[in-house]
């Protein structure tokens, strides 16, 4: 994944000993302006972020826009495949590894780990918070935000998309590190409702989609980085398969689009067709939130360079002129 003129390269940094952060895909010379636009992705556990986040991610990565991924635990209480790839004791190592492996497929510049463990599943539908101490992860997180510039976060929606506890938890520890920052960074929610979501039951109902994308251009990207989380893959398929009464396969589990809510700076007003465009369809157009001059720099971005990858919820746009 490393492009010729690309330096690869890992590198540990501890915070309080609990840290660990691996960067790679430094680029030499000038940046360009997709790379001054810093995005972190925040999740609860490994895998989150290419479920829910991963086809946006590469889109953007694509695009030149840096991208790190946070996550709060390694995993360690979540399944080992079937039949299990490892111990139980090893298994927040695994997961780890697959994650490294899945974040680069999709293109992120970091992985880092806060340094939670996963609480250990008691059943395959029974699940937990990672702390009952938000504000210290708050500022674990908070220290992340500044290192790398951060102007935008991307994390869990409002409900924890299905209400898992430590999604809903890793929502509230994005807010209240946002607070900290003198400037604070937009903040986005992951799966954001919208009438035609590929699965409902995983989308956020309180948080309406303000960007709805079609992963087409980048959907064997976020293939890849499923395939990289062997021991999620039955986790990937099995309610699915159960609701749909035969085995689905992993791409067919996949949700095809992914979409956003914006929580800060403030909601971002109706989508407006632009006429002129391909098939009259046109680019999208959308106004600033009051009081908000400039936007923010990741709805200015997509705006600007995804246009054909935009998708509109169905009743959420009014005609243009």
């Amino acid at each position: 994944m490393v492009s010729p003129g690309e330096k690869f390269w890992v590198s540990q940094l501890q915070v309080g000993g609990l840290l660990v952060r691996w960067d790679w895909n430094e680029r030499g010379g000038g940046e360009s302006m997709a790379e001054r636009l810093s995005i972190l992705c925040f999740v609860a556990h490994p895998d989150d972020e290419t479920v829910f986040f991963g086809g946006t991610m590469a889109l953007l990565a694509q695009g030149g826009v840096r991208v790190h991924v946070v996550s709060a635990t390694r995993g360690e209480g979540g399944e080992a495949g079937e039949p299990p790839v490892c111990a139980r004791s090893e298994l927040g190592s695994v997961r780890e590894r697959e994650m490294r492996c899945a974040v680069e497929a999709l293109g992120a510049r970091s992985l880092s780990f806060l340094g939670y463990r996963d609480p250990e599943m008691k059943n395959s539908e029974e699940f937990f918070p990672f702390s009952d101490r938000p504000e210290e992860a708050a500022q674990r997180l908070a220290a992340l935000l500044r290192a790398y510039s951060v102007s935008v976060v991307v994390t869990h929606g409002s409900t924890g998309e299905y209400g898992h506890p430590a999604h809903q938890l890793a929502h509230q520890v994005a807010r209240l590190a946002v607070a900290q920052m003198a400037k604070g960074p937009a903040l986005y929610g992951f799966s954001a409702f919208f009438p035609a979501h590929p699965r409902p039951r995983l989308s956020n109902a309180q948080d309406p989609a303000d960007f709805v994308l079609d992963l087409g251009p980048v959907w064997e990207r976020k293939l890849a980085a499923a395939r990289c989380y062997v021991t999620q893959a039955p986790v990937f398929v099995r309610r699915i398969s159960r609701e749909r009464g035969y085995a689905v396969p992993l791409e067919q589990a996949l949700m095809p689009l992914e979409s956003l809510h914006r929580f800060l700076p403030g909601p971002l007003e109706p989508q407006v067709r632009v006429p002129g465009g391909p098939g009259d369809q046109g680019p999208l157009a959308r106004g600033r939130a009051s009081g908000e001059p400039g936007g923010d720099p990741l709805a200015d971005w997509i705006e600007k360079n995804l246009p054909h990858s935009l998708v509109i919820p169905p009743g959420g746009t009014t005609a243009a002129g």
